[in-house]
């Protein structure tokens, strides 16, 4: 069971939980329209969708996960109920290019506009950032970096790190 193998994941899941809908109503509630969540997990009660469009009706959210059962859950679930406003993708949080050049995402966003990402990290931070395999990681998280310094972008990352030995 996952809890015997981290007996804090519950209080951690609450917590990012927590982030998301603290970052999402911000960041609504001051105007943006777009989100792209990569990484989300299973959608519940308070995902990206949910909580954008509490405060922006029609809020355009695009989901990207590897899991292809999380892939066909979020787009039984939120497709259906707004499809119009909403994209699932499979794909990787390591091939950042390829989701935002998904045909999905780049009809539902509009590019010139601010776009609010957000990434969970699920895997270790040192396996994450092997460049020789997969460099648009490094390349996407600078750019977004530099974005956000000058206003153009949003971005919030949540994610544990290994702790030393």
């Amino acid at each position: 069971m996952a809890l015997n193998a981290q007996p804090d994941l519950r209080e951690m899941a609450t917590a990012n939980r927590a982030f998301l809908h603290r970052t999402v109503s911000y960041l609504a509630k001051r105007g943006i329209t777009q989100y792209l969540d990569i990484g989300p997990g299973y959608p519940d009660a308070g995902n990206t969708a949910e909580v954008s469009r509490t405060h922006q009706l029609r809020a355009r959210v695009a989901f990207a996960d590897y899991d292809p059962y999380v892939v066909a859950h979020t787009r039984a679930l939120l497709e259906s109920t707004d499809a119009a406003h909403t994209a699932v993708v499979h794909a990787d949080l390591r091939t950042p290019t390829e989701i935002l050049e998904h045909p999905h995402v780049k009809k539902l966003f509009d590019f010139d506009q601010p776009i609010y990402g957000r990434r969970i990290e699920v895997t270790f931070l040192s396996k994450l950032r092997d460049e020789a395999k997969y460099p648009d990681v490094e390349t996407l998280s600078a750019q977004i970096r530099r974005d956000a310094e000058a206003g153009r972008a949003y971005l919030a990352r949540i994610g544990a790190l290994e702790e030393a030995a």
